[in-house]
């Protein structure tokens, strides 16, 4: 769970949302953009800076990394004479995701595919165990992707009939942006939307971290 905004905070409280290597753990493990802290915006009043100082004043109200799946994204091109282009984490000729725990909504689990693909038909997919297909957690869900500067570089929105039995999210726990608006349209519910990146650009080719709660 996110840390609380006010009242008392101790370090073991630290540690346990954060995670930690061993029992042998210290503050200075923690700063923004290591491998314990996310740098996202949850987390800016966390200092990137390994001679800046970290107090548990810090960590009002941050998120350790198990809210969010994480991985270094790529790009992979088929080539031939229909070609595809992929940007992401998991598709064909793309890298794996490194921290697969996250959550959509409440709904704690893992994401091991997240990515683009145009040519014939532009789409977006996401991988999500348990899945998602009758889970009102992924109904109108925004989902974010944050780089390791702390930029958003994507936001999508799933429809208003995505995790009602609808086809856009398969048993397997596949969701389909371009499955999400066919049923949509003919359920006449709010589409899907990107209000950051899109179906076809590159913004996914870089390690990102994904935000889907």
């Amino acid at each position: 769970m996110t840390l609380p905004s006010s009242g008392v905070l101790d370090f073991n409280s630290i540690r346990a949302e954060f995670g930690s290597p061993s029992s042998n753990v210290y503050m200075n493990l923690y700063y923004r953009g290591g491998p314990y802290t996310y740098n996202v915006p949850a987390n800016a009043a966390i200092t990137t800076s390994s001679t800046g100082q970290l107090s548990v004043s810090n960590f009002y109200n941050t998120e350790g990394t198990t809210k969010y799946a994480y991985g270094p994204g790529g790009g992979y091109n088929t080539g031939g004479k229909v070609p595809q282009q992929s940007y992401g984490i998991g598709g064909t000729g793309l890298p794996a995701m490194s921290d697969t725990s996250c959550y959509v909504g409440s709904t704690s689990g893992t994401m091991t595919v997240f990515y683009t693909i145009s040519g014939v038909i532009d789409n977006f997919f996401f991988t999500f165990t348990p899945s998602g297909k009758s889970n009102s957690q992924f109904t109108s869900r925004s989902i974010y992707c944050y780089n390791t500067s702390g930029t958003l570089i994507q936001h999508m929105t799933t429809s208003a009939s995505c995790g009602n039995g609808s086809t856009s999210i398969e048993p397997s726990g596949s969701y389909s942006f371009f499955n999400d608006n066919v049923r949509a349209g003919i359920d006449g519910t709010t589409l899907a939307t990107f209000s950051t990146g899109s179906t076809t650009g590159s913004q996914l080719n870089t390690t990102f971290a994904i935000k889907a709660f």
